[in-house]
């Protein structure tokens, strides 16, 4: 079974990366709104399996729309995803009903493990904590990385960066969004911190001429597979 996932935040940029990393990691059937009012219809009308919506919106306070869902569901999670980190709020968030919080600037590979972990309780749904691409193998559970069958050393960095770059390789990856999902949503690192970390991953994996990660001119990066030119 697909997931259900409505997403509501009013930041496009963030919401359409948002949209992408849920796709792709989980393979949801996602719905996105800018408008907690439009979201909060959608979600009435269409019960979904999980919601993600930012606490701060600007026609609808996140804790409201927790509150008119609950009156419909009980059993749909949701998770409140925000940039105000006083206990206050977040207390009064999940008294209102929300199953979980995540704060801004956030970690993409937390943030999709509290919503799998949401939707594997829900669906009973298990997932294979493994991803190849060529002969690279890595295992999200334990860290673990091999390649030809032989042991890879990564930092943490170079592993959440190594493994975006697996949940998306039928993709381009831009620097930006690579930056969002690695480093958090934050302007004060420069995209050529991404470059550097590549140049890292390339050296240890034995892939200094780029076939396994191919550079896109003017755009990011893409990880390979076989057979592709």
């Amino acid at each position: 079974m697909i997931p259900k996932i409505v997403i509501i935040e009013d930041n496009v940029e963030l919401l359409n990366f948002l949209k992408d990393l849920i796709t792709n990691s989980l393979e949801a059937d996602t719905h996105t709104f800018t408008s907690g009012i439009e979201g909060l219809k959608y979600i009435i009308a269409n019960k979904p399996n999980l919601v993600l919506v930012d606490l701060m919106l600007e026609d609808l306070h996140g804790k409201t729309i927790t509150e008119s869902i609950r009156k419909s569901f009980a059993d749909v999670p949701i998770i409140i995803l925000t940039g105000d980190k006083s206990s206050e709020s977040l207390i009064a968030s999940l008294k209102a009903g929300a199953d979980d919080y995540i704060t801004k600037p956030f970690n993409s590979e937390e943030l999709i493990a509290r919503i799998h972990s949401k939707i594997r309780n829900l669906l009973g749904k298990s997932t294979s904590s493994e991803l190849r691409s060529r002969d690279v193998v890595i295992n999200s559970e334990t860290m673990e990385v091999r390649k030809g069958g032989k042991k890879v050393e990564l930092t943490s960095k170079e592993f959440e960066l190594l493994h975006y770059l697996m949940i998306n390789k039928f993709r381009v990856c831009t620097r930006d969004k690579i930056l969002f999902s690695v480093w958090g949503y934050s302007s004060d690192v420069d995209t050529r911190v991404v470059d550097v970390h590549i140049g890292k991953l390339r050296k240890k994996l034995h892939d200094e001429k780029g076939d396994c990660i191919r550079s896109i001119r003017g755009y990011g990066y893409r990880l390979m597979d076989y057979g592709e030119d």
